[in-house]
């Protein structure tokens, strides 16, 4: 994906949630305390995404305030800014909720923990080496798709 990397503050956590799902590394920041945001951005190389605009000019060098106002523009503000073109290929290559690289895992090694139909019905599984959650390409993750290619094409 790209290289760059972002960090959200509590206003825009499901923004957070799809940059994740375009393949971007997005670390959710919820602390009230924006002294700590300010320090990871900076130890780790991050982008600061937030809705607040006095605390955006304070760290105009690291930081971007967010004009959208839904989650889907605001996701378009960011995905033209900073990836300029889709890439379908790292779409759903991050875990939603821990932000860590997806591994393909075994159809047979999640037998029992998705539902019956679903292990009938996929051949390919995707898991956090986190937090274990299971991923499969699903009609959510078709859906999600179309939201995330749309993100190029359609107007603002």
């Amino acid at each position: 994906m790209t290289e760059v990397r972002f960090v959200v503050d509590g206003m825009l956590l499901g923004l957070g949630r799809w940059l994740r799902f375009l393949g971007c590394d997005v670390v959710c920041f919820e602390e009230r305390r924006k002294s700590g945001l300010v320090r990871l951005a900076t130890g780790e190389g991050r982008i600061i995404l937030s809705k607040d605009t006095k605390f955006c000019a304070e760290h105009a060098s690291l930081s971007v305030y967010i004009k959208g106002e839904t989650v889907r523009e605001q996701l378009r503000e960011v995905a033209r800014r900073f990836l300029k073109k889709a890439q379908p290929e790292f779409y759903l290559t991050r875990c939603s909720r821990c932000n860590e690289i997806l591994q393909k895992v075994e159809k047979a090694s999640v037998r029992g923990l998705v539902p019956d139909y679903v292990f009938e019905k996929h051949q390919a599984f995707r898991q956090c080496p986190v937090c274990h959650r299971l991923y499969w390409d699903g009609d959510h993750a078709r859906n999600i798709r179309k939201v995330l290619d749309a993100l190029w094409t359609e107007k603002p």
